[in-house]
């Protein structure tokens, strides 16, 4: 899918007109659409870059005033951490020593 299709997508059955017309409720409906469809977090906030650099473009290309673009006002969505469980140095040792034994 491409830029365009992509950006089209979202708006989609909004009854937008214009860029200027794009409020924090499209974008943030979007993203809830996503984060209740199951995306993950990275997935959505992949989104909103997208959504803002579209938005960035227009201004840009003098398609829109930046005091018009909604997004920047829409949070990112907050990323789980992944815990990774490390070993510590004695625990490696007993590993090594039961390895050793076999």
């Amino acid at each position: 899918m491409g830029n365009f299709e992509f950006i089209s997508e979202i708006f989609r059955g909004k009854n937008i007109d214009s860029l200027g017309m794009v409020t924090i409720s499209h974008v943030r409906d979007f993203l809830i659409k996503n984060i209740e469809e199951g995306k993950a977090e990275s997935y959505v906030n992949s989104h909103l870059r997208n959504i803002r650099t579209f938005f960035r473009y227009c201004v840009d290309e003098n398609y829109m005033r930046e005091k018009e673009i909604a997004c920047w006002y829409v949070k990112w969505v907050k990323e789980r951490q992944v815990v990774i469980n490390r070993f510590s140095d004695d625990e490696v040792k007993q590993m090594l020593k039961l390895k050793n034994l076999h």
